[in-house]
């Protein structure tokens, strides 16, 4: 059985990206992911103090951010600016204060998440060997 997420051809729960908008913030997200993977292997392995190791909280966040973006389909910059991208990145105005509420709602859920994510994963490493 499929689901059908689409609603009058726009997205459910005040999602403000479309599907090109989605898939670049998921491989913005897969590509921090990477680097601050990377980075955080060369830090454990070449035996640099512990507190440098901080610096993994940015990538972190930016690997976060991206992927939960994506999976919300919610970018917060267009929340702020009462904006949503359709299918093919044009971008249009939001008067639907219930669509507003919705994105609003999820971007507070990308940001939150975002920073609890990165906070986990640099602790995790700080913490580490």
């Amino acid at each position: 059985m499929e689901t059908n997420t689409v609603r009058a051809n726009r997205p459910l729960c005040g999602a403000n990206l479309g599907a090109k908008g989605q898939n670049s913030r998921l491989r913005i997200g897969l590509f921090m992911m990477t680097l601050g993977l990377g980075l955080a292997v060369f830090l454990v392995r070449s035996d640099v103090p512990r507190v440098w190791r901080v610096v993994l909280f940015f990538p972190f966040l930016m690997a976060a951010f991206g992927a939960l973006q994506g999976l919300y389909r919610t970018c917060p910059g267009h929340t702020m600016q009462a904006t949503a991208e359709d299918e093919h990145g044009e971008t249009r105005k939001v008067f639907n204060p219930a669509e507003r509420k919705a994105s609003r709602k999820n971007a507070f859920k990308v940001m939150g998440m975002s920073v609890a994510t990165a906070v986990c994963a640099t602790a995790f490493v700080f913490v580490g060997p």
